[in-house]
């Protein structure tokens, strides 16, 4: 009788890792992700929201930074007068004028123009900023 209960029990014992082993193995080949979070179209439309920004982070090369902003339009003026094409902005800070040059999506394009600018301005340095997007519908709707 001994030997019948416990051949039943190495029968059922078998069964069942036999039945483990199947069931995930079964499962490994069904499983999927199922995000029931409702983030994913918000994560899909994100670049498009991106794009139609105004602003964007950026950098800029600060070559000036005073108090004065007689002195900070002197240094624009000495600015366009050797480097026409490049962009300008002169901003205020209180208590400090600071004058900005160009529009550079990352440090590495700024580069070429920031040693180019510290041959005349050894203080210049590149700094984050906000950029104006071109071309952006928030500049579509204002025309």
């Amino acid at each position: 009788m001994k030997k019948i209960i416990s051949l039943i029990a190495i029968l059922f014992l078998f069964d069942s890792i036999e039945a483990q082993t199947e069931d995930t193995s079964a499962n490994a080949l069904r499983s999927a992700i199922i995000d029931h979070s409702g983030v994913q179209p918000y994560i899909v439309a994100h670049p498009m929201i991106e794009k139609k920004k105004a602003f964007y982070q950026g950098y800029r090369i600060q070559i000036f930074s005073g108090n004065s902003k007689d002195e900070a339009n002197k240094v624009k003026s000495d600015f366009y007068s050797k480097f026409p094409a490049m962009r300008c902005y002169l901003s205020y800070q209180q208590p400090y004028y600071k004058l900005r040059i160009g529009d550079y999506d990352d440090q590495e394009s700024a580069k070429p123009d920031a040693r180019k600018l510290a041959r005349h301005y050894p203080s210049s340095f590149l700094v984050p900023d906000e950029i104006r997007r071109i071309g952006s519908e928030a500049d579509k709707e204002k025309k």
